[in-house]
């Protein structure tokens, strides 16, 4: 159902790793109080960043976040991000690759660390823009402010790639 269109020329395909940064952790004496809370999400991360200071390793402040691109001729470009990435991603990527009959941006598709966001949503704060980093993963903290900078540089690295 509905017109469908020819695809043209090659097939192209990029992946790559770009590299997220994380707030600093927590000092010790706040981990120590955390573990002391009645939260039991709060309580389960203490305990985890204390299991992995005891061990004198360090709490991980960064995050390979895998990338995927498949160009189909000049009609289609698949755009494959990692975690759950905010609308916002898709609207800046459709915008940007006009030339495309179809832009096609996707979440979930190598590693799901949690929600993807871009500058405005983390300078936003909740649960989107960094609350879920603070009980719920084993990750330190929301991301820096550089995400979506590193995400969008990414991605464009990635579209020169199967542009040749």
């Amino acid at each position: 159902d509905g017109e469908q269109i020819p695809i043209d020329g090659p097939l192209k395909c990029a992946y790559d790793e770009i590299i997220l940064d994380f707030e600093p952790p927590p000092e010790r004496k706040v981990i120590e109080e955390n573990f002391n809370s009645d939260n039991k999400s709060v309580k389960r991360k203490a305990a985890y960043f204390l299991n992995v200071l005891n061990r004198n390793e360090t709490i991980e402040t960064t995050l390979p976040c895998p990338l995927h691109l498949i160009r189909f001729g000049n009609e289609v470009l698949f755009i494959g991000l990692s975690g759950e990435p905010v609308a916002e991603y898709s609207v800046k990527l459709k915008s940007e690759y006009l030339t495309h009959k179809f832009v096609w941006v996707a979440g979930f598709c190598h590693y799901d660390f949690g929600y993807l966001p871009t500058w405005k949503v983390l300078r936003e704060g909740g649960y989107e823009g960094g609350g879920l980093f603070e009980s719920s993963t084993q990750f330190p903290g929301p991301f820096t402010e550089t995400v979506e900078k590193r995400v969008l540089d990414g991605v464009r690295h990635l579209v020169k790639k199967v542009s040749d």
